[in-house]
């Protein structure tokens, strides 16, 4: 890996593509880039600015090998498409955004800093092991088919990893918009949004069992949920909630207004979140 010193960054249009490759760039200015798409394999990226960026697709770390962020800053940047890849964000700060389908199921993020909006985005405590094994098999195999051997242990390692570094984050100023925490991200270790449009469920396994209990047990009012929403409640708490903590989540962050329909929030997911509210709070 290079390390390139202090210069004028290029100047790409919004068509170009902007990619480094085995590069260690230190203290380099970015700001207001307009791009087609941004990418990094395998490099590192220290105290640099992207501040105001405006990019169709970004991969922060394609391939397979980590790509670093350092006391990056990145506000101001809007991002419609952010494939995160393999990469590693340490410090860096991500303020008054707009990053959209904000993939984050092999990225560590620490003491990181978030405010604006994400769109449809998720962020992973770790990988789920199907999707390490899907990905290393097919990677295997390319290797085998180019007459390239078996991937060397440390691909191995990174591509069937077992949990990512995620901690120390503050989404306090952030608008999490059909966003997810997923795959046992411990959101007790984060800041997270707060006000009337967030519920946080700090145990939500038995939440949803309980939640789930009432109703089976018909102790729920009408005024709650109403007795022609109650099927579809119950399937809402056990297959869409449910998934998440089946695939590790312990706690949940909840937006009823993530499950709306042309303006409108879907009437059985207002109850369940309603339904979860009242649980938490009989606690």
């Amino acid at each position: 890996m290079t390390t390139s010193p202090v210069s004028t960054p290029p100047t790409p249009g919004p068509s170009d593509r902007l990619f480094f490759d085995h590069e260690h760039l230190v203290e380099k200015d970015f700001t207001g880039l307009r791009l087609g798409s941004f990418g990094a394999h395998a490099s590192r990226f220290d105290r640099c600015v992207f501040a105001g960026m405006r990019v169709e697709t970004a991969t922060f770390g394609s391939g397979v090998a980590v790509s670093e962020y350092v006391d990056c800053v990145f506000d101001g940047a809007r991002i419609q498409r952010a494939m995160a890849g393999f990469a590693r964000f340490v410090r860096c700060t991500f303020r008054d955004v707009d990053l959209r389908e904000w993939d984050g199921e092999f990225v560590d993020m620490v003491d990181c800093v978030v405010s604006g909006t994400v769109r449809s985005g998720q962020f992973w405590g770790a990988p789920l092991p199907q999707s390490g094994e899907s990905r290393y098999r097919s990677y295997a195999r390319g290797l085998t088919e180019q007459g390239l051997g078996e991937p060397p242990e440390s691909v191995r390692a990174l591509m069937l990893r077992t949990a990512n570094e995620f901690h120390g984050n503050d989404f306090s100023g952030a608008e999490l918009v059909k966003t997810s925490f997923r795959g046992g991200a411990d959101l007790t270790r984060q800041r997270l949004p707060q006000g009337p449009d967030y519920l946080y469920v700090p145990d939500a396994a038995a939440a949803i069992d309980a939640a789930v209990a009432r109703l089976d047990a018909g102790t729920v009012p009408d005024a709650l949920v109403g007795a022609d929403l109650q099927p579809r409640v119950r399937r809402f708490l056990t297959g869409v909630l449910g998934r998440d903590v089946e695939q590790g989540q312990r706690q949940l962050l909840v937006r009823a207004k993530d499950f709306a329909s042309r303006g409108a929030v879907k009437p059985h997911a207002a109850a369940a979140v309603a339904l979860l509210a009242d649980v938490i709070k009989e606690s």
